[in-house]
This record gives structure tokens, C-alpha cells and sequence, in this order.
């Protein structure tokens, strides 16, 4: 048989595991949204609108460094050719701001959706940045 002051114990063991599990699975969630905290953007995402083909067009995504330490650029991917981003190879102190222009070339009609993945030197996630719009075709 259970000795009742153990039994109890447990019971406020397993309650006390129950109520904190949601908050702890919360704040892994609000992280995982916002992983580069101390980094803002004028925008995570871009539409362009209508574009006429072969009128390539450019958009600015800028970031401010609120960190107490220097940010470097390792990296930016794009998902295809017909995106292209470029950035300052010198770190962005403290407080400060830099751009990262994205140049979509619109050689094809259609609608489009392109992610950009720009990877920071000392943060492991990369920031998702998209752009999007339709190129109206030279009929």
C-alpha cells in the first residue's frame, strides 16, 4: 500500500509538470518565430505587385542591429537564378542599420514567390525573407 504523504507528493509533482509543460512548449514557440531577437526588419516579406515582363525590379530590406555586439552577413541564399541579393561583407555595429538589396529579374510571366535566407555569423537559424508578385506577360 502507498504511504499517503507520498502519494500526495506525487500528485502535486505530476499537476506541477502539467501546468508548466504548455508554458514552456509557448515560449519555445514565440522563439522559434522570432529566433534573431535584438535584429529588425523594415520587412520579412515584399510583394512587388504587377511587373512587366523583363522589367527587373529591386526592393530594399533593411535591418538594425539592437544587439550590444557587431552582426555579420555569412551568407544569402535565394531559391533561384532569377533572384539575386547582394551585402556589405564588413560587420553592422550596435545601433546601427544596413540594406539588403533583392533584385528579381522577371524574365517569365506568372505569379511568383521567392524566399531569401539570409544566414548571420554566430546564429545558427537563418531570417526567411520573401518576395512576391506577378510579371505580366509583353502581349
Amino acid at each position: 500500500m502507498i504511504r499517503l504523504p507520498y502519494f500526495r507528493f506525487f500528485i502535486l509533482f505530476f499537476c506541477f509538470l502539467g501546468i508548466k509543460t504548455p508554458i514552456f512548449a509557448q515560449k519555445t514557440q514565440n522563439e522559434a518565430q522570432n529566433p534573431k531577437v535584438g535584429i529588425t526588419w523594415n520587412t520579412l516579406n515584399h510583394d512587388f505587385g504587377e511587373i512587366r515582363q523583363g522589367n527587373g525590379v529591386v526592393f530594399d530590406f533593411i535591418f538594425t542591429n539592437n544587439t550590444p555586439d557587431s552582426l555579420t552577413i555569412d551568407n544569402i541564399r535565394t531559391t533561384c537564378g532569377c533572384t539575386a541579393a547582394s551585402w556589405q561583407e564588413n560587420a553592422v555595429q550596435p545601433h546601427t542599420a544596413s540594406i539588403i538589396p533583392v533584385q528579381f529579374d522577371a524574365s517569365e510571366s506568372g505569379y511568383f514567390e521567392k524566399t531569401i535566407k539570409v544566414y548571420f555569423k554566430k546564429i545558427r537559424k537563418p531570417v526567411l525573407l520573401a518576395i512576391s508578385g506577378e510579371v505580366k506577360g509583353l502581349d
